[in-house]
């Protein structure tokens, strides 16, 4: 079990517990609970494997039905009271932790401030503060049911896609700029993120700055779009949409012209795609993700493609996705050798300033054969 990883790294450490005060908004918090809440809810693990959710009154009834944790309202535990002594809530939180857990603690990096400082009164108490990211390298490799649950995220991300590839694809061309097919007014990049969200909410997703980029602005990975949409231009849409029951979220991109687009971002898409190739072709476990990404940059400049400060492929090769949309493993140079069951999003990628962008990826799983994508939507340039 993934939880006596944790149980372990507290005893190599001489502690008593772990200890979280967040909401789930926090990865960390997501996993180790399987609770959903705006409002922040302390979580303690113990050397022992015993875990307690403490939350408001009004949370306790929805803790039990959603987690298996021993869950324990704060009044139970005399909130009310020592909040009226100490005035300050941080303080008040952290007297609970030292009356729960009087030996040394473990504290995540994400700890607000006011609250770690208020642990760190107590002399007799030793603080130890995650700097190893344990509980995000538990969330690494993948149990059956999360990575089916990003599977069912990259399904409805690639039908949000094509709902926004057909309005593309249908759209109205005057002078150069898209219009809507039907309603006849200008398809731009706001108005195709609706749409692109609307079809996500329907399936039970959100998402959030959606990537709906046109022309020399997708030279910068992360530009959102704004404005119209142009023919013969590069787009690229890259959509990575949470489940609002889960939380797993899933993440993919196209790049896409009305027509045909200058013969560089022809040759550069030809590049992107076989480059997207060669390392889903390479995933395995046990990998250098350091070997994979180098295997794109050597592919890249073989072809024609230099990467020189800002212009070529300028940011990694795709990075782990679950409860965030950036986790482990990083596929980049500084080598995270993959492992069986880790799910990945690969996305190379070039960016020239003169012409624009084009990054093309996929999400799938490492497993013993090698990628198995969870995107199966066609990796065409022209629509």
């Amino acid at each position: 079990m993934k939880q006596n990883g944790l149980a372990s790294t507290l005893i190599a450490h001489n502690c008593q517990a772990y200890v979280i005060y967040d909401t789930t908004a926090n990865p960390d918090m997501r996993y180790l609970t399987s609770f959903s809440t705006r409002d922040p809810v302390l979580y303690i693990h113990y050397a022992d494997n015993r875990r307690e959710l403490i939350v408001p009154e009004m949370e306790v009834t929805r803790a039990k039905h959603e987690t298996d944790l021993t869950v324990i309202s704060r009044n139970e535990l005399g909130y009310r009271e020592i909040f009226e002594e100490l005035r300050d809530s941080h303080k008040t939180i952290a007297h609970i932790i030292q009356e729960r857990c009087p030996g040394n603690i473990m504290i995540p990096k994400t700890m607000p401030a006011a609250l770690a400082f208020s642990l760190c009164d107590n002399q007799k108490q030793k603080v130890v503060i995650d700097f190893e990211k344990y509980v995000e390298w538990m969330r690494d490799i993948k149990s059956e049911k999360e990575w089916r649950h990003i599977a069912a995220s990259a399904q409805a991300t690639e039908t949000a896609m094509a709902h926004a590839l057909s309005l593309i694809h249908n759209a109205i061309v005057k002078e150069e700029i898209l219009y809507h097919a039907e309603t006849k007014e200008p398809l731009s990049s706001e108005l195709l993120r609706y749409e692109i969200h609307k079809v996500l909410l329907k399936k039970g997703y959100h998402a959030e700055d959606t990537i709906v980029a046109c022309g020399l602005n997708t030279a910068m990975p992360h530009w959102t779009g704004t404005g119209v949409l142009s023919a013969h231009q590069p787009i690229i849409i890259d959509i990575f949409p949470s489940s609002d029951i889960t939380g797993y979220y899933a993440d993919m991109t196209r790049t896409v012209s009305k027509g045909a687009p200058a013969q560089k971002i022809i040759d550069m898409h030809t590049a992107v795609l076989n480059a997207l190739h060669i390392a889903q072709n390479m995933v395995k476990p046990g990998m250098s993700t350091r070997e994979m990404h180098q295997a794109v940059l050597d592919y890249f400049a073989d072809h024609g493609f230099e990467t020189a400060g800002l212009s070529g492929f300028i940011h990694s090769l795709g990075h782990g996705v679950g409860l965030s949309v950036h986790e482990f493993p990083s596929l980049s140079l500084l080598d995270m050798p993959l492992q069986k069951n880790q799910v990945i999003a690969i996305e190379p990628a070039l960016y020239y300033a003169d012409v624009g962008g084009v990054r093309i990826e996929n999400i799938g799983i490492v497993t013993d054969r090698g990628f198995t994508s969870f995107t199966t939507y066609p990796e065409v340039l022209i629509v």
